[in-house]
């Protein structure tokens, strides 16, 4: 007795509005502990756009964190990032034009899917009490082929889905 059951309810910011998402893993644009680009990362839209894809990209970075001070050291910009745990970062307004994938940008929401790919990275995402990572063989990205890599946390894939719905 005496606790309070009650989860607050988790959005993302569509052209600066509230929409609820069913992910109790979200950290907004509004949160504590946000990872909010800089405005120089990115256009803001006038008026509303409609984003006509989705363009998710393999970080190669151990973190969202990780990722998200890449990203400003590059002055490159997505909407979405997925961390290990499954957590989404919202990192600025769907509304807004992130710079993340050349004559795409204006039509495409960007996620970072975050996975720094490499076998070598499998100890430390144990260490960090994530677990083993699933490990993906004969790999194609980019039309390259790689031997073993690490692939996606199922909770990954799981906030991802929920996130294109929710958008």
């Amino acid at each position: 007795e005496g606790t309070n059951n009650i989860q607050e309810e988790k959005y993302i910011l569509c052209n600066a509005k509230k929409v609820s998402i069913k992910w109790n893993k979200v950290i907004g644009l509004n949160d504590l502990n946000n990872l909010a680009l800089p405005p120089n990362t990115y256009r803001k839209y006038s008026g509303e756009r409609d984003p006509k894809i989705f363009i998710c990209h393999w970080d190669a970075a151990l973190s969202s964190k990780s990722c998200h001070d890449i990203l400003v050291r590059r002055n490159l910009s997505v909407q979405f990032a997925i961390d290990n745990d499954g957590t989404i970062y919202q990192m600025t307004d769907t509304n807004d034009v992130a710079q993340h994938a050349g004559i795409w940008n204006s039509i495409s929401i960007g996620v970072e899917v975050t996975n720094a790919v490499e076998l070598k990275y499998q100890k430390y995402y144990k260490s960090k009490g994530f677990g083993e990572r699933p490990t993906w063989s004969k790999t194609k990205v980019h039309g390259k082929s790689y031997g073993s890599i690490l692939g996606f946390y199922p909770i990954q894939i799981e906030a991802l889905k929920v996130l294109i719905k929710t958008v």
